[in-house]
């Protein structure tokens, strides 16, 4: 029988924040602690409304959007990076 395939409704549907919390270990394997605990300690997602949005709502142009915003509320350059590489390995 052949791999099922197509997106799963519940993945579809789950909040990226709370799709992130049920991924954050595989996403961050392979890389050493002293890499993931940068990641994990500048959520600049954290309380904005994109983590609230389903996952199959996350486009290119969210990510801009929350980008400028962070860049807006004057996050520093290592928050915005760390955020965008976390989001990179949780989205793949």
């Amino acid at each position: 029988m052949p791999p099922a395939q197509g997106v799963d409704p519940n993945t579809a549907t789950m909040k990226l924040a709370d799709y992130g919390t049920t991924n954050m270990t595989f996403a961050l394997r392979g890389l050493e602690a002293k890499t993931t605990d940068p990641y994990l300690a500048d959520p600049a997602e954290a309380g904005r409304p994109e983590g609230h949005s389903p996952v199959s709502m996350i486009t290119n142009e969210a990510v801009d959007r929350a980008v400028h915003a962070c860049i807006a509320d004057e996050c520093s350059r290592s928050t915005v990076k760390n955020s965008i590489a976390v989001l990179v390995r949780v989205m793949e």
